[in-house]
């Protein structure tokens, strides 16, 4: 159960941080239009700062799904299988308490 909740949750966790990963390349593009020869005018700081954290909550979000998906593999590859519960009968004999089947 674990290995399929870290499986699909890493799955979402990873496409998010994708997302936001490929928007920021929208917000990069105009920056590139409105920076010349890679220096900014200060009334672009504030696009400046939201850039930069879209690439950290981006990359974040990729790397937590990845390691998500990590771990539910690992999880799913080495449990251990459930046990089938073992049913016997104990007997009274007359040498005393005894027998499984």
């Amino acid at each position: 159960m674990l290995a399929k909740i870290g499986i699909v949750g890493g799955s979402v966790v990873l496409f998010a941080g994708m997302f936001v990963l490929g928007y920021s390349s929208a917000t990069a593009g105009s920056l590139d239009a409105a920076c010349v020869r890679g220096t900014c005018p200060r009334s672009q700081q504030d696009r400046i700062d939201l850039y930069n954290t879209e690439l950290l909550y981006g990359g974040v979000g990729a790397l937590t799904g990845l390691v998500m998906i990590g771990v539910g593999v690992l999880l799913y590859k080495f449990a251990i299988p459930p046990q089938q519960p073992t049913t016997g009968a104990w007997l009274l004999t007359p040498t005393g308490v005894g027998g499984r089947f």
